[in-house]
């Protein structure tokens, strides 16, 4: 049976100008998948999981989930089962982060993410991809639990005004699923390059390069092997909208806030999600 979240994204689809292609590529096995994409504007994390056929968590930027902007909340709320992962607090923040995103893996959750980190604002290239989806498959791995990497293309083909934009807008947009990417040699270099940082590192982006690559095969855009600049934002927001700056959040008793706090939160994520499956 269908999970309201599904059944309210089944009711966004109809309100847009949507194609979905590539379904049968979607495995509905036993196994947890990471779901990749190309982004370009905001409304990719509502276009995202819309076109996947069971309940994904949305791993997301918190500044979107928690800023206070009532609308917007509102709309996340009522569409996407989110988790924040924290880019800009430092190491600290980002492990914790892809601590609790490899924990919803191995309790079976299907994760969705943009790799590139950020909006490619002319939409004619598809970036390089940041190791933090890497870093969930094989901590998922490790842990003995087998995942699908599942890259997905977003194609929207109208120029978009305004990239921060949550009105839904009737874009013709197209999302195609892609084959699965069998990454099962670069896992066994990564396990054997323990000590070799740089070429773990190495072992670390093929997946994720070999599924954004295939985004780009599939958009007709070139794939440039150079991450999108990012703007660091040098503090953390909380779950309650403050925003602590990074070098006092760096102290223990806020990184233990931001942890008891996201530990609890993707708890009831996997509870949510655990009835949803029976």
């Amino acid at each position: 049976m269908k999970s309201s979240k599904l059944e309210k994204l089944e009711e966004l689809k109809e309100r847009l100008n949507i194609e979905i292609n590539g379904l049968e590529n979607y495995f509905q096995n036993d196994n947890p998948s990471l779901v990749v994409a190309n982004h370009s504007c905001l409304m990719d994390i509502f276009y995202l999981p819309l076109a996947i056929p069971e309940d994904t968590v949305s791993l997301i930027s918190p500044r979107i989930m928690y800023k206070k902007i009532p609308e917007r909340q509102k709309l996340i709320q009522k569409y996407l089962y989110a988790m924040p992962i924290e880019a800009h607090g430092g190491i600290n923040y980002t492990n914790i982060c892809l601590e609790e995103a490899t924990r919803l893996l191995c309790n079976g959750i299907s994760l969705n993410i943009f790799p590139e980190g950020a909006y490619v604002p002319d939409n004619s290239v598809v970036y390089k991809g940041r190791t933090g989806a890497s870093r969930i498959l094989y901590g998922a791995l490790v842990k003995g639990v087998a995942v699908n990497l599942i890259p997905v293309s977003i194609d929207i083909k109208e120029k978009i005004i305004d990239l921060d934009s949550y009105d839904i807008e009737n874009y013709k947009i197209e999302i195609s699923i892609l084959s699965n990417i069998n990454y099962d040699e670069y896992f066994q270099g990564y396990l054997s390059s323990a000590a070799e940082q740089k070429i773990r590192n190495k072992f670390l982006h093929k997946p994720i390069d070999e599924a954004l690559k295939s985004i780009a095969t599939r958009l007709n855009k070139p794939y440039s092997y150079n991450y999108i600049d990012l703007y660091p934002k040098n503090n953390v927001i909380f779950q309650d909208g403050t925003l602590i700056s990074k070098d006092i959040a760096n102290k223990g008793e806020y990184l233990e806030l931001y942890r008891t706090e996201l530990h609890k939160y993707s708890t009831n994520l996997c509870k949510t999600l655990s009835r949803n499956r029976k």
